[in-house]
């Protein structure tokens, strides 16, 4: 009896296999064993091709793998998935008949409930299928066998039939639930694998959507180049496929040759392909793309293909010339001022730093750009001493009450010349703590020639002399 059973099992397997054929690796597959129609069809599917075929062990029972469909497709589907499972299992076991047929369709009832409860009291398997879970509804199997027999007494059939075949039911229960458990796990973990690689590709797709990164391939034999989609990398942008003459003539002429010699070098050895060009598209645009690809050998060991990514520099580099354009601009617009504008920067510790003066310096000051940003100290040498403390004075109070840097002072240039200038700057405190001024700088000396003057210097205001003199008191630092 055995091996007529073993090849009831493998008749289930085979079924469960079918299973997984139907369910194929679609979208589909992956819920459908969360849907309790789909769930009792198929697996009642099962139960009814293995319940039409049995073991016939000669003295009226029959003996098959009806267990794992019909408890699967409760535990999986519910109640009515456990139903529909049941019908058609029991549908099937009618079909087989014998003396014990009625017994036979109570069991595949019982089973599906006992499924059912289990999928219930573990509040659904999740998508989850492992050992313990087999080894749980094995059990169960044999109480809902168990209990089939002790309470259906088939008439005119000898009670000592269950010692004799209750053992062939529990071997088929634990083949059925076994095999078609291992096969229904597989296929759960084969399509949550599928999906999470669905869900994982979608989103590469997205961010290099959202990057403007496409992929491509360049076909070395077929001279054909392959992108991913029809995307605004792809120089036509009608097709996702065109021949590489094609492709050379978008590229704009000046770098077309620059390009073709990487494209010589990587095949030549190099092995990679990293190179940026622009071109232009058939509705005239201008696009700046950066080419990175590796070389795929073939299995002549010679050059096959290109596979890479493009990146679309548009927006970089046309927000760069924007940039450029806007800093031309103002580097003319500051160059045309009778002064000079900078940025000057008081760090917490006392250090300061010009990161950018304009080439009026050099009329005002007699020093190059260059030689201020190098060293700032050059402009400090330039303050008469009898000026200093109150020029230092001016920077420290607009830094500790955040107002407006405005200061008159009297400058001696290294020619010897004598000028008196006046800055103004708005101050920016900064996360470090340092302070940041954009200033201007003028020259008023012809301004200021009838000025009234006091001792032959300018007239400091009160609050300038107070700053001076609390400066010395607390940061002394600054009086130099």
């Amino acid at each position: 009896m055995l091996y007529p059973l073993l090849q009831n099992a493998s008749l289930l397997v085979l079924a469960s296999l079918a299973i997984v054929s139907i369910i194929g690796d679609g979208k589909t597959g992956s819920r459908v064993f969360g849907d309790p129609l789909m769930t009792g069809l198929l697996l009642g599917a099962t139960a009814l091709l293995v319940t039409s075929f049995p073991v016939d062990n000669l003295d009226g029972v029959l003996v098959d793998a009806r267990a794992g469909p019909v408890m699967f497709a409760g535990a999986l589907g519910g109640p009515l998935a456990g139903l529909i499972a049941a019908c058609l299992g029991g549908l099937g076991r009618a079909i087989a008949g014998g003396p014990l047929a009625a017994t036979g369709v109570v069991s595949i009832c019982v089973y599906a409930l006992l499924g059912a409860l289990y999928g219930y009291l573990r509040s659904g398997l999740g998508g989850l299928v492992g050992v313990w879970t087999i080894v749980h509804l094995i059990g169960l199997s044999f109480i809902g066998a168990g209990v089939t027999v002790y309470f259906v007494q088939p008439q005119g059939i000898d009670p000592t039939w269950i010692v004799a075949n209750f053992p062939f039911i529990c071997l088929a229960n634990v083949l059925s639930v076994s095999a078609i458990g291992v096969v229904i796990s597989w296929s759960l973990a084969h399509h949550r694998i599928s999906a999470d690689n669905r869900e994982l590709q979608g989103r590469l797709e997205l961010a290099m959507r959202a990057a403007e990164i496409g992929t491509w391939e360049l076909d070395l034999r077929q001279n054909e180049i392959q992108w991913n989609d029809a995307s605004p990398h792809n120089p036509s942008r009608a097709s996702a496929c065109y021949a590489q003459s094609e492709w050379r003539e978008a590229i704009v002429e000046d770098d077309r040759e620059r390009v073709e010699a990487a494209l010589r070098q990587a095949l030549a050895g190099a092995g990679t392909l990293d190179t940026e060009f622009r071109i232009r598209t058939r509705t005239g645009e201008m696009r700046y793309l950066r080419l990175s690809a590796a070389v795929v050998m073939g299995a002549d060991n010679t050059p096959e293909r290109l596979v890479g990514i493009c990146n679309d520099l548009t927006s970089l580099r046309t927000s760069q010339a924007a940039v450029r354009e806007g800093e031309r601009r103002f580097a003319d617009m500051a160059d045309s001022i009778p002064g000079a504008i900078l940025r000057y920067v008081l760090h917490s510790d006392g250090r300061d730093e010009i990161p950018y003066i304009s080439d009026g310096c050099q009329g005002l000051w007699e020093l190059s750009a260059a030689e201020i940003v190098a060293e700032p100290r050059l402009l400090w040498e330039t303050v008469l001493p009898e000026d200093l403390a109150q020029v230092r004075a001016s920077v420290l109070t607009s830094a500790q009450h955040q107002t407006t840097w405005n200061c008159t002072w009297r400058a001696r240039t290294p020619s010897g010349r004598e000028k008196r200038l006046q800055g103004q700057g708005y101050p920016i405190a900064r996360e470090d703590g340092s302070v940041l001024w954009n200033s201007l700088v003028l020259d008023i000396t012809d301004c200021v020639a009838s000025a009234p003057t006091d001792g032959g210097r300018p007239l400091a205001s009160v609050s300038d002399k107070d700053a001076v003199e609390d400066i010395e008191d607390s940061e002394p630092w600054l009086i130099r």
